[in-house]
């Protein structure tokens, strides 16, 4: 009876403000109930999105019965009987069709995407009805906060599994006399979405992005791993870990508005991708922020994990690195420039910090960066033809202006982008953009370039 037990754990919060109280009564409900502790990880992991609220609910209940009420109203001159037999039938099935605990199913279908929309409104409302005294309940656990005043570093600290610390190390930009302590390794920069993969002990795997938002559109990857031997081995050997690398579309060219419009998409499977991978940490320490292993003993255990005698992958490939030296960095630097990638990567051989720290360095010519787009401005634009072959002239966008001293961006906008944003300016106005750039000076950027339109991951 999970729901009344929830409805009692709020009501226990609810009577003491004092920490310790806190922890023991999440200790009395939790330690021994794992239904409990799924739905109290479904409420307050930042991860888990419902994609629908207690108020859209409410409205969508409200039209529902009206409709039910009017629909029965017109019948009932001749149909008194019948309705009330059905009526009785129907709430004695409705009662039956759900048990307490499918609310954690529920949550979770939600969750994956497996209902949207209104299918998600009415599995709600079905559930909701079924259990009428937990209304007010199940509108909290929608709207993922039921309101007992708790912090997140009391749930992590009471359930450390369920609810672990997420670190996520950060580059800082290149500066060469860090390079002069220590070993180093070069790599390069790829232009895709950062994605980490967290293999518990349980063999349950996560990927999520450095936001600790859930990939839904990345099945067919989470579906090798789980199928993998690699996955065992890692789980027997180190009792799991955290891969740290970047989802792009193809590594020989890859396109960071590609693999952008693709991961974000609802109720899609990416298929045509790669995960290049470029580190390893312990699961303990990802979760406390630091790891004592050095990147070459890291890499030593990715590359056992990820040799061809033990991982045949579709989807999964370490990154290369080279170890540093001048000399290599200048044959690195002619590389980016002549394959014109979005840069490179230089990693000090020392221990993993799950922070923004200057033993991460990245390299690059061109910068970017995320801006909110003020207004659009459209023009003619010359084109060819697909029926003559002829030149002519269309109206379609000509520029954006950003929220950077009113500058002006009209390059990196494809011809399909052009029309579309003419036609519906409203999906690109007021929006987030990722604009790439040469230099940034106090009154403009030198040189941007739009890249893409940024979503949410």
């Amino acid at each position: 009876m999970i729901l009344q037990r929830m409805d009692e754990f709020c009501k226990e919060m609810n009577q003491s403000n004092k920490t310790n109280d806190k922890i023991k009564i999440l200790e009395k409900y939790g330690h021994h109930d794992e239904s409990f502790r799924k739905l109290l990880q479904s409420v307050y992991h930042s991860s888990v999105v419902f994609n629908v609220t207690s108020k859209n609910v409410k409205k969508y209940k409200e039209t529902k019965y009206k409709k039910d009420s009017k629909d029965n109203n017109k019948d009932n001159n001749d149909k008194d009987n019948n309705n009330n037999d059905k009526e009785n039938k129907d709430n004695k099935d409705n009662n039956n069709k759900f048990q307490e605990d499918y609310i954690v199913t529920l949550l979770n279908q939600l969750a994956s995407g497996v209902y949207t929309g209104h299918d998600s409104l009415e599995h709600i409302c079905d559930f909701m009805t079924a259990y009428p005294q937990y209304e007010s309940l199940i509108c909290n656990i929608l709207d993922k906060n039921l309101k007992i005043r708790i912090s997140s570093s009391i749930l992590q600290k009471v359930f450390p599994l369920e609810f672990p610390t997420f670190h996520v190390s950060l580059a800082n930009n290149y500066n060469p006399k860090y390079l002069d302590h220590g070993n180093w390794f070069i790599s390069r920069k790829l232009d895709g979405v950062r994605c980490l993969c967290i293999i518990k002990p349980d063999g349950s795997i996560s990927l999520l992005s450095r936001n600790q938002k859930p990939f839904h559109t990345l099945s067919l990857l989470q579906q090798e791993l789980a199928n993998s031997q690699m996955v065992q081995t890692l789980i027997e050997k180190h009792g799991g870990g955290v891969l740290d690398g970047e989802i792009i579309d193809n590594y020989e060219k890859d396109s960071f508005k590609k693999i952008m419009e693709q991961i974000s998409r609802k109720n899609y499977t990416l298929e045509n991708f790669e995960y290049r991978i470029f580190d390893y940490i312990p699961i303990e320490d990802f979760q406390r922020g630091k790891s004592n292993l050095i990147f070459h003993e890291r890499l030593q255990i990715m590359e056992q994990l990820f040799s061809p005698e033990s991982f045949c992958s579709i989807y999964c490939k370490l990154l290369p690195q080279s170890p540093y030296s001048k000399e290599n960095l200048n044959e690195w630097i002619e590389k980016l420039q002549t394959n014109q990638w979005e840069g490179l990567m230089l990693r000090k051989d020392t221990v993993w910090q799950g922070k923004r720290t200057n033993d991460l360095l990245k390299y690059k010519i061109m910068h970017d960066e995320e801006f909110q787009v003020l207004d659009v401005e459209n023009g003619p634009f010359r084109v060819i033809d697909a029926k003559t072959g002829l030149e002519t002239e269309i109206l379609c966008l000509s520029s954006i202006t950003i929220d950077y001293h009113q500058t002006k961006v009209g390059s990196g906008f494809c011809l399909e982008d052009r029309i579309k944003f003419y036609e519906n300016p409203e999906l690109i106005k007021n929006k987030y953009v990722t604009v790439k750039y040469f230099e940034k000076t106090e009154k403009s950027l030198r040189f941007p370039i739009f890249k893409s339109i940024r979503h949410k991951v």
